[in-house]
């Protein structure tokens, strides 16, 4: 495919690269692989706790 098959330079390069994509906006890929990215938790109040309808 063209490439010079120096995988731990490619590996590198992907690791200091920021993940910008539909699914991680800003995320980034850890020394172990796998990709982190913030993600936002809510709660939702049940009918009893609201005040309002």
């Amino acid at each position: 495919m063209g490439g010079n098959g120096d995988t731990a330079t490619v590996a590198t390069q992907m690791k200091a690269t920021p993940v910008d994509d539909f699914f991680s906006h800003g995320g980034r890929i850890r020394e172990d692989g796998r990709v982190v990215h913030d993600l936002y938790l809510l709660q939702v109040k049940t009918p009893a706790e609201q005040k309002y309808p």
